[in-house]
């Protein structure tokens, strides 16, 4: 958690610099996270705990500064929790979130990020 905090706040001081040169406020932030890997040994209390304290912290000191979300590599437990759970969440918070699947699937994340194509293979 200290070093997620510390992450954004360095984050922060970069926006804050480069606002100041392109005489522009920049403070909103692409976020990628990689879903690779998960299953059902990491559906425990104690992660969900910990997911909840990250969302509880970074609503609380950083508000409104995701411009996108994209998960990738969301494996079928995941896309299935999403799938029963998103109809509950704000519409102006679903349209800040992409799920995509693997390689093939990144055009949106590199359009995003001003990126052209590039070959998954």
């Amino acid at each position: 958690l200290q070093h997620r905090v510390y992450t954004m706040e360095v984050i922060r001081r970069l926006c804050w610099r480069a606002s100041h040169l392109r005489k522009k406020r920049i403070y909103k932030l692409n976020f990628v996270v990689d879903m690779a890997g998960l299953g059902l040994a990491h559906v425990r209390a104690s992660i969900i705990s910990r997911i909840r304290e990250y969302m509880r912290l970074f609503s609380t000191y950083y508000p409104e500064t995701v411009e996108k979300l994209f998960i990738i590599n969301a494996p079928f437990l995941f896309t299935t929790a999403w799938n029963m759970l998103s109809p509950f969440i704000h519409p102006a918070t679903l349209q800040k979130i992409q799920i995509l699947g693997g390689p093939k699937s990144y055009q949106p994340l590199f359009k995003s990020l001003g990126l052209h194509f590039v070959n998954p293979d």
